[in-house]
């Protein structure tokens, strides 16, 4: 729903309401700067044994953290400590002008900014984290990625959908495909693009996109709305301080990042971008999730499930038998490229405890011989030719 909507605000109660009672959890304020951030802590409140580790847990553009609450809890029942919060431009911490009945404090509303080093630190600092899991969702795939390379506790990384690049997916969408095919995919062509055009032209050029492009033009009002700019250029403009490539290089502690074969958002080609940029990451393992798990689409939406016990297979393979962080000194992992891309990293397994269609290296790919569920080198079932049925020939009685 657009901002100045009356049926945005009873509606987000009721959503926000409904969660919270369904998994018994309440906020509890982040003090950031003039606002607050909403964060919950989950746990397994039987556990006998301290959490194997702290995931600390972000959305990106458009949702509300309150909507993973059922994959979240089931994290935390497989020995996780979960911490999920908002930052600025995200629900709560965006709405906080609007309804001081769900958003706890009564802070300031705050758009969202590329620095996600400052709210994660606000976070770890507030639950006493030594050391966490980051976990970034999409557009918060690229955020991760900024707040890791400016947060040593943040030791492990997580980033689904990759991200890499908010521009450049923001002009696949939204600019006209001349335009969009003139851009090229690096910033070197995107950003003398947004730049230089007039902004009487680029608003122009937007606005006549959206009219034909319902996913335009939910993007433009939505994008402004996030951001606090006041016009599709701005926000187009703003949107070009969240890339990745200043600081993906500055990343050290493990990185898991995952894409689905079919994400209708995120180009395929920036999963492969960013694991080369990732120079100084202990370890990179790549995922792609496909048609025939059900979780090709952005954000893996369809298997969450699936998201969810990949990363707790990645998580349990970087631990040694004594429970302690093995070190990869900076070896490079791939698990699963699709077939159009360059694979550029060497393969390693990592001992994941999943069915074995479900295991990250499976590569059970639509059409091979693992996904029609046969033994991969066993010759092909023999195809049995149905016989036609046909009619008797018989003569009829005679009376």
């Amino acid at each position: 729903m657009q901002p100045g909507n009356p049926l945005k605000a009873p509606t987000r109660r009721r959503f926000v309401s409904s969660l919270r009672r369904c998994f018994a959890l309440e906020p509890e304020p982040v003090p950031f700067e003039r606002g607050f951030l909403p964060a919950y802590e989950l746990v397994d409140a039987g556990a006998t044994k301290p959490p194997k580790s702290t995931w600390v847990v972000f959305g990106g553009f458009d949702s509300y953290i309150e909507e993973t609450f059922p994959v979240l809890a089931a994290v935390a029942q497989r020995g996780r400590r979960v911490i999920a919060f908002e930052g600025p431009g995200q629900g709560g911490t965006l709405e906080a002008d609007l309804e001081t009945d769900t958003v706890p404090g009564r802070g300031e509303r705050l758009t969202m900014r590329a620095d996600w080093a400052a709210p994660v630190s606000a976070v770890l600092d507030h639950f006493d984290v030594e050391e966490a899991t980051l976990v970034g969702m999409s557009l918060g795939g690229g955020l991760v990625m900024r707040a890791a390379a400016g947060e040593p506790r943040a030791r492990r990384v997580v980033a689904f959908d990759v991200l890499d690049d908010f521009l450049e997916v923001l002009v696949s969408q939204s600019l006209p495909p001349t335009l969009a095919r003139g851009a090229g995919r690096s910033l070197t062509h995107l950003n003398p693009l947004i730049t230089r055009t007039p902004t009487r032209v680029l608003n122009r050029a937007l606005t006549e996109q959206a009219r034909r492009s319902p996913v335009t033009w939910w993007g433009m009002w939505q994008g402004m709305h996030v951001t606090g700019t006041h016009s599709p250029a701005e926000f187009l403009r703003a949107a070009a301080a969240f890339s990745t490539a200043d600081v993906s290089p500055r990343v050290t502690g493990d990185v898991l990042l995952m894409q689905g074969a079919e994400d209708e958002f995120v180009p395929l080609h920036q999963m492969v971008r960013q694991a080369e940029r990732l120079t100084a990451a202990r370890s990179v393992t790549t995922r792609t999730f496909t048609r025939a798990e059900s979780a090709a689409s952005h954000c893996q939406t369809g298997n969450t499930g699936l998201m969810a016990r990949t990363i707790l297979a990645w998580e349990e393979g970087l631990r040694g038998t004594d429970g302690s962080t093995r070190s990869y000194l900076k070896e490079r992992v791939r698990i699963l490229y699709p077939s159009n891309a360059r694979p550029t990293l060497r393969t390693r397994g990592y001992g994941a405890s999943l069915r074995p269609s479900e295991a990250p290296g499976s590569g059970a790919r639509p059409g091979s011989a693992a996904g029609r569920g046969r033994r991969p080198g066993s010759p092909p079932a023999r195809r049995r030719r149905r016989r036609r049925s046909v009619p008797s020939r018989r003569p009829a009685p005679h009376d």
